[in-house]
């Protein structure tokens, strides 16, 4: 399509620190919205009964909606789900529904939650599966992961589990706490909250740090989100 060869001449002149990701996303954003308009009511019940604020659990995942508009059609992933339920994430992990989850992701927060107390009992529902078997074990999270109130359950979990990993998240103001946030969604777990906030600022979404045209940053993407829904 067009949009290759208009970002190669812009890159020409060099104009990409001019690109805003509004401009960029345009149309990913309009598919953005749609999604969460239509799913307003669970994303709404699920920040209630977790006692999370709706806005900063999506603006987390924001950079992820406008991802998967953009990718869908490459997200093929019936052999992937298959490999996965046989072979498990040290083997095959993929990328999963809207907010982009990840399965290793997944079984990641599941075992963070066992390790707290409190967060067993909140999240009781993450980790108790009908069967001991790994592989129905499996193929029940790929269906959870599948469906937008179980994204939202681990997006949730997920958050507790940072506030509980990084106790400074709390002393930050909500915006920061945004940033830091949606970088440790973005790249992982990492020892060091600083160094992670400062990688955070690297422009390398939505293809990485390899890639060598426009890009942004995926914090400041969800910060900025944030900052536009404010009421």
């Amino acid at each position: 399509g067009m949009k290759p060869l208009l970002f190669g001449l812009l890159i020409g002149i060099g104009y990409t620190n001019e690109i805003r990701y509004e401009t960029y996303f345009s149309n990913e954003i309009i598919a953005a919205e749609e999604f969460i308009k239509s799913q307003q009511r669970t994303i709404k019940q699920s920040a209630q009964s977790l006692g999370h604020s709706e806005r900063m659990c999506i603006a987390i995942v924001y950079p992820e909606l406008l991802r998967y508009s953009a990718w869908k059609d490459l997200l093929e992933t019936k052999a992937m789900e298959e490999g996965y339920t046989r072979w498990g994430s040290d083997r095959i992990d993929f990328s999963i529904g809207h907010f982009q989850m990840k399965a290793s992701f997944a079984e990641y927060i599941e075992t963070a939650v066992k390790e707290n107390d409190s967060l067993m009992v909140k999240y009781a529902r993450l980790y108790t599966y009908p069967s001991k078997h790994q592989t129905l074990i499996r193929s029940h999270r790929i269906k959870r992961l599948k469906s937008t109130s179980g994204q939202l359950y681990y997006l949730h979990a997920f958050y507790d589990v940072c506030l509980i990993k990084y106790p400074q998240l709390c002393k930050m103001n909500a915006s920061d706490r945004v940033f830091a946030l949606a970088s440790i969604y973005n790249r992982g777990f990492q020892n060091n909250l600083n160094v992670l906030i400062q990688h955070g600022k690297n422009k390398e979404f939505p293809y990485g740090s390899s890639y060598p045209g426009t890009q942004f940053s995926y914090g400041e993407i969800a910060k900025s989100y944030f900052n536009k829904t404010a009421k």
